[in-house]
Order: structure tokens, then sequence, then C-alpha cells
């Protein structure tokens, strides 16, 4: 048992000096093989020179020397630096185990002998000073803010699950030798226990708020990418409007000349070239500017993928950011989804069309690979179990119009059908 405690320590070792490394070195490119072998390697050496019942000088410095090899061999950077750090580390140690085992023989019944006798006493010890590392580790990082992926909440799992382990283990031998009253054991292991949810409860509560972040963080730069160009799209427009007009003079007047000379066919000719500027093409003209904008703009985007579309004479009265997202990430995924079928297959069918109470957008397009509907949510084709961003998006903004969102999906056709109610608006 008392083994089994000190690789345990040894373990917990090894893993603040890698949490001290990655504060201010970079990691090495390295398979995770790689990284979990070099791990258990050191803390075997290491465990082997320095626990207790084999404690020399020598055993010190060639423990500390293992370490240093540690952060020289998975760490890059200035050689200097990467020792500096790993010093710094040793350092620290120390002097928290100064600090524990000072404050330690400061209680009347504990003597310099129970610090290495005594289990109970050592273990305590031990856990104090791994403890006293880690916070200070912590206050460093924040004191010069650093960025929190220097520690993530796995590693700081692993601490505490390696930390828990050990005070079982420990609880278990000093009952098992009736080292420890049976009244005393069930209010540690309670404590334990009530200290090790509440923990756990707070990390599964960062996790999920910080997954939470990330998915709205996700979904506004989706948002302002769509945004961006439709912006980019108008910009484009007013250019090649402003060389329309600039060219204009000059093509009339070409115009004029041969007209004057009878040259009439060569008129037509001329015209018919003009009519094929990408200026002067028309490709949507609903009463709706930024339905023309986002549709046009993915029509000269992809001349690969066909698009037929649909409209009346409505006005499609939504707001222009809303519109954006919902018609901007339904063509996204549907020209996505036909990229893989041949040619001649990529097409895309647009229907707009405004009633007395609803707006409605239906899309539908063939795929190659069957989209996958969960709990109403359609997954990402880019990640396995990975509820896709461009949906929720469209789901999102038109419950907020409060409208509907329905998907049908056959053999071979995805077809989304959007209502929007038009007092919502």
């Amino acid at each position: 048992m008392k083994e089994i405690l000190e690789f345990s320590y040894t373990f917990l070792d090894i893993i603040l000096l890698h949490y001290y490394c990655t504060i201010f070195l970079k990691r090495r490119n390295l398979t995770k093989v790689s990284y979990t072998i070099v791990f258990i390697t050191t803390v075997l050496l290491v465990h082997g020179v320095t626990t207790s019942d084999r404690y020399t000088n020598a055993g010190t410095v060639i423990g500390n020397l293992i370490i240093f090899g540690y952060g020289l061999v998975l760490f890059r950077g200035n050689i200097l630096h990467r020792i500096g750090i790993v010093f710094a580390y040793v350092v620290v140690t120390g002097l928290s185990t100064l600090a524990v085992t000072s404050s330690a023989l400061l209680i009347p019944s504990i003597s310099q002998i129970d610090l290495f006798e005594n289990l109970f006493i050592r273990s305590g010890v031990v856990i104090s000073i791994k403890t006293l590392v880690l916070f200070t580790g912590l206050v460093v990082r924040r004191v010069l803010n650093i960025k929190q992926d220097t520690l993530n909440l796995k590693k700081f799992l692993l601490y505490l699950s390696i930390l828990f382990i050990i005070l079982i283990l420990l609880f278990d031998f000093l009952f098992l030798n009736s080292l420890i009253p049976k009244k005393w054991f069930a209010i540690l292991m309670s404590l334990i226990f009530v200290i090790g949810v509440s923990i756990l409860t707070f990390l599964l509560y960062k996790y999920f708020d910080i997954k939470d972040k990330n998915r709205k963080t996700e979904m506004q730069l989706h948002e302002a990418l769509l945004k961006n160009q439709v912006y980019i799209q108008n910009a484009q427009q007013q250019l090649e409007l402003s060389k329309l007009k600039h060219d204009l003079k000059n093509h009339l007047i070409t115009l004029d000349s041969q007209i004057k000379d009878n040259r009439n066919q060569d008129a037509i000719e001329y015209l018919e070239k003009l009519f094929v500027l990408p200026s002067l093409k028309t490709y949507v003209q609903s009463n709706n500017e930024i339905v023309n904008a986002i549709i046009n703009y993915k029509i000269a985007e992809r001349p690969d993928v066909k698009l037929r579309v649909n409209y009346d004479a409505g006005a499609y009265n939504v707001p222009s950011d809303k519109m954006t997202i919902i018609l901007g990430n339904a063509l996204d995924n549907a020209i996505e989804a036909v990229s893989l079928l041949p040619k001649k297959q990529r097409e895309i069918e647009i229907n707009l069309f405004e009633g007395d109470h609803f707006i409605n957008i239906v899309m539908s397009n063939r795929f190659f690979k069957k989209p996958i509907i969960i709990d109403n949510d359609l997954m990402s084709s880019k990640g396995k179990n990975r509820i896709g961003i461009g949906m929720r998006n469209i789901r999102e903004t038109v419950s907020i119009l409060d409208g509907i969102v329905n998907v049908e999906i056959t053999d071979t056709i995805f077809k989304l059908t959007i209502q929007i109610k038009k007092d919502a608006t």
C-alpha cells in the first residue's frame, strides 16, 4: 500500500511539472503515444530514485536531472528557457515543501520522524505540498494573464482523480489496519465524497458553459460571414455599375457610328456582346434587394450549380439580417449537398411566395449522402455527432420571427420549407 501511495505522489509531481511547462512553453508536435511513453517513463524513473525508503542526496540529483530531461524532450523553444521553467518548478516545489513541513512541525503532536514514518501524516503533508504547488501555478497564470488553454479541464480533472484515489487508498489502509476509529473514518470519507461531488459539479458546469460560449461564438461568426458576403456582393455590383457607367459613353459612341453608317448588323452583334457582360446580366429581380443580392451572389459564385428560382410579386418584408441568415444558410447547405453530385445533377430549386399570412421559402435539392436527422436537428457532414450550424441558425432565426421550419427527406430529395408570419416581421 505504501509503495502504491509513493508512486501516486510521483505521478502527481510529473502532472504538475507538465502543467508548469505548458504555462510558458509550447509542446512539440509528437503523437499522444509518444507523450504517454515519455510521461510514464519519467514517472517510473523518478519514483525509482526518490522514494522515501531509498532517499539519498544522489537520488534527488538524479531525479532532478530526469525531470529536466522531461522538459527538454516534450517541449520546444530556447534550451535555457526550458531549463529555466523546469528550475522554477523545482524551486516552487522546494519552497512549498519548506512552508508545509514547517507549518506541520508547529503542531505539538507531530515530530520530524512522523513526516517520514507516519503514513497518515506524511500523506497529508505531501498532498498539501502538491496542492500548494498547483495553486501557485494557477496564481502565476492569472497574474501574468496567460490564456486559459494552458490549463484545460482534463488535466485538472486528472490531477483531482489521482488525488482522490490516494485519499481513498490511504483511508482504506488506515481502516483495515485499525489505525483510525470507525467514526472518524466515516466522517472523513463523507467529507471526501462531498468535496469530490462539489468539484465535479463545478467542472461540469465550467465545461458546458465553455461549450455553450464556443457554440454561440461559432454561430455569431457564421452570421457575420453571411452578412459580409452580402456586403461584398453589393460592393461588387456597385463597382460593376461604376465601370459600366464609365464605359457606357464609349459604347454609345460606337453604336451611334455603326447606325449612322447603316451597319445595322454590326450594331446588333455589338449589343449582343454587351448583354453578356456580367454588369448587364440579371438573374433574380424580385421586390426584395436582400433576396436578389444573396441569390445572385450564389449564382455568380457557383456557375457549376444550376439554381432554378421562382418568385411572385411579394415584398418578403423580413429584417435584412434575418433574411441573410435564413436564405444564406439554406443556400450554403444546399450547394454543399449537390457539390458531390455529377455536374448535370447539381440543381437547386428555390420557390419564394407570399400569402395573406405567411412568407414562404421552399428549397429542394438532390444529395449524394443522405442527411441525418436526430431530434429534429440536421447533423453536420463535417463532424461526427455534431449538429449542423447552418440549420441551427435557420431554426433559431425563424423561431425569433415566430415561424416554422419543416424538413422532408426522400430517397433522393432534401426539401426545406420555411414559413414566416407576416405580422411577426
